[in-house]
Formats: structure tokens, sequence, C-alpha cells
């Protein structure tokens, strides 16, 4: 009988009465199982989240800074000057006569307007 009873109260003696077992099933597995459900939840549902719209969010700015470059800032500013300019020197063009008269006349005209306008007082 002793041999009986020995054999459980050994074993029972040796794991330190299942202490440990019932420490890790009770506290230590429920902690570690709400602890991979906060990480998920913050992962997947808070922080990803953010950094996805922030991410978006940067895309799309960037997207719009790239169509108000290419309309505006090209489109207006640095091509539209370029045309602008090319347009007057083909529309210029036709008043360069090389005829010495045609340039005179264009000064006398100019200089008659000028003192038309100082003397009625339109001017400056």
């Amino acid at each position: 009988m002793v041999k009986i009873l020995g054999r459980p109260l050994f074993t029972l003696l040796k794991n330190k009465y299942y202490v440990d077992e019932f420490y890790f099933a009770v506290i230590i597995n429920p902690v570690i199982k709400l602890a991979d459900l906060a990480a998920k939840f913050d992962y997947d549902w808070v922080i990803n989240p953010i950094v996805n719209f922030v991410g978006n969010s940067g895309k799309w700015l960037a997207d719009i800074s790239a169509e108000f470059d290419r309309v505006v800032v090209d489109g207006l500013g640095v091509l539209g000057t370029a045309r602008f300019f090319k347009w007057m020197g083909k529309e210029l063009r036709y008043t360069q006569t090389g005829q010495v008269q045609n340039y005179l006349l264009v000064i006398a005209l100019v200089s008659l307007s000028l003192v038309g306008v100082y003397l009625f007082g339109i001017g400056f």
C-alpha cells in the first residue's frame, strides 16, 4: 500500500502541487491571449489604418501637386511664357519691313500720341 500511495504522492510533490501548471493555465495563458488580442487590435485596427490614411493622403497631395505643377507652373509659367513670346515675335515680325520711312512714321505717331496725352491731361 505504501508503494501505491507513495507513487502519486511523489508525483504530486515532484510537480510542486501542480501550482505552475495551474498558474500557467489560469493566469499566464489568458494574459498572453489578451496581449495578443490587444496587439492585433492596436496593429490591425488602430495603427495600420492611421498609417495607411497618412500614406494615402500624402500620395493624394502629391498627385494634386504634380497636376498643379504640370498645368500651372509648366503650362502657364514656363511654357506659357515661351508661347507668348513666340507669338509676339511672329506678330512683331510684320512691323519690321526694313524701310526707314516706316520706322520714322511709327516714331512720329508715338511721339504725337504722347504729346496729345500730356496736353489733354490724361497723362501719367
